[in-house]
């Protein structure tokens, strides 16, 4: 888990075309910069107290 969130991983990644988690890390050939305005920050705890919901909207969107 420590490599995968490593500047040369992430680096690695977007030299595939993923974008990285880190902050400052390269963005992947072709891609959109993204400004912080553009992000959506949830918390963990948030996400908890949503399991249950999240999880039906999520087995109703795939079908399962």
């Amino acid at each position: 888990m420590q490599y995968q969130l490593s500047e040369e991983f992430q680096n690695i990644q977007a030299g595939i075309g993923s974008r990285a988690v880190l902050t400052g890390a390269d963005v992947p050939a072709g891609a959109e910069e993204l400004s912080e305005d553009r992000l959506v920050v949830i918390q963990a705890e948030e996400l908890s107290a949503q399991k249950d919901e999240l999880l039906a909207k999520f087995s109703e969107a795939m079908g399962v």
